[in-house]
């Protein structure tokens, strides 16, 4: 998919290269103020006596190399633009990455992929991941990996913990055992995740949450969640 949309790409490249060149061909003046400009003719000129081609011959070699010098000025610029717009894209949003923001439709492909995508692009959704070994973590993603050729999407993902625990091994009940709601967010506590690791994902909300710890009668701790209104931010604790 990667060889077909760089060579897609190469083809518009080409194509718009050749209208350019096409373009100042026809509306460049040949001289300005007795000073003869004409590229082409140079060109054209300098084929026939230094490879001995006929007329015809010299100026379809003078076209394929105007044409090939257009299209890489067309991919520079192209490629110029778009970092220019990544960039100011990304300032925009609060630093975000703006090369993971263009991969949102290829990710849509995937529920996983785009429930992390969702939480990273709004740093409001908690996603409780559970992995293989009956971790458990909530939390908000805020960096995932970009796609190589070899393993895709399906790379690390760095989370923001709340709240972690784990499974129960009999009934896969989920037992909260660390709150991180103590720690300096200045410290950027940060946890790498594989995504071939994680066997469940989901959204998570602190008062369905409790509706259904209490409806289950759960064993495990409590998340207390209390409102700050001084502060105009919510706290969890658990008991």
């Amino acid at each position: 998919m990667l060889y077909l949309k760089s060579a897609s790409l190469g083809l518009v490249c080409t194509l718009v290269g050749y209208g350019v060149v096409t373009l100042v061909d026809l509306n460049f003046p040949a001289s300005i103020m007795g000073i003869n400009i004409n590229f082409k003719a140079f060109l054209i000129k300098l084929a026939e006596n230094a490879l001995n081609l006929t007329p015809k011959d010299a100026s379809l070699l003078t076209w394929i190399i105007l044409t090939t010098l257009g299209t890489y000025f067309v991919a520079a610029m192209w490629a110029l633009f778009d970092n220019i717009w990544l960039w100011l894209k990304g300032k925009f949003n609060k630093g975000i990455n703006a090369k993971i923001i263009l991969m949102g439709r290829v990710l849509s492909d995937s529920p996983l992929d785009a429930l992390l995508y969702q939480s990273y692009i709004s740093e409001k959704l908690l996603v409780m991941l559970t992995l293989s070994n009956r971790k458990v973590y909530v939390g908000v993603v805020n960096n995932m990996g970009e796609p190589n050729e070899v393993e895709g999407f399906d790379q690390e993902i760095s989370l923001v913990p709340i709240l972690s625990g784990y499974r129960d091994k009999d009934d896969l009940s989920v037992h909260w055992t660390t709150s991180y709601q103590e720690v300096d967010p200045d410290e950027n506590l940060r946890i790498v995740i594989r995504q071939e690791l994680i066997e469940s994902a989901s959204e998570f909300d602190f008062d369905t949450w409790e509706a259904f710890a209490s409806s289950r009668k759960a064993k495990d701790k409590k998340i207390k969640v209390t409102f700050n209104p001084h502060r105009n931010s919510f706290s969890w604790t658990l008991s």
